[in-house]
């Protein structure tokens, strides 16, 4: 995981967060796409960028994994892993958690990345991350769309219940 916060006193690396790694993808995709540096992002970043997709897929810390429809799952009531990060003595004010909108479209994005650049010299990694990728996509549609509102959920509980913004 990456760190999302660095306390300011101490520089204790604090990491709950769910989407700064997605992040991280997205970044290093920017990278080669302003510099042209194959040569970086294959040394330097890619081991990285196969990490962080491989623990999302299998699982890692705070119950990031993603579920069997290929979306990606996220905590518990007591954490806040998005964006909505507010916690005071111990509870979380802002509680988001199951299968948000934003880590999913970021997560859908990391792997349609990872199967574009991999066509050119990883023709096998390039099927797994487009199969992953088209999977994740359907379920996105399937799961965040809400015809009877006509816009996307919000989040998505572990139990199926949707919760609209």
């Amino acid at each position: 995981m990456i760190p999302n916060r660095f306390d300011e006193r101490s520089g204790t690396a604090y990491f709950n967060s769910v989407d700064a790694s997605l992040w991280f993808i997205n970044a290093a995709f920017q990278y080669f796409d302003a510099t042209a540096d194959e040569e970086t992002l294959r040394r330097e970043l890619l081991a990285a960028v196969r990490w962080i997709i491989d623990s999302y897929q299998n699982g890692t810390r705070f119950g990031i994994r993603a579920d069997v429809d290929g979306l990606v799952m996220a905590g518990d009531s007591n954490t806040q892993l998005t964006w909505m990060d507010a916690k005071c003595d111990g509870i979380a004010l802002t509680p988001r958690w199951g299968k948000a909108v934003e880590v999913n479209a970021l997560w859908h994005h990391a792997l349609c990345l990872m199967s574009a650049f991999c066509h050119r010299h990883y023709p096998n990694d390039a099927v797994r991350y487009g199969r992953m990728a088209e999977r994740v996509g359907r379920s996105f549609r399937k799961v965040f769309w809400n015809e009877t509102r006509g816009y996307l959920n919000d989040t998505v509980m572990p139990d199926g219940a949707s919760v609209s913004a």
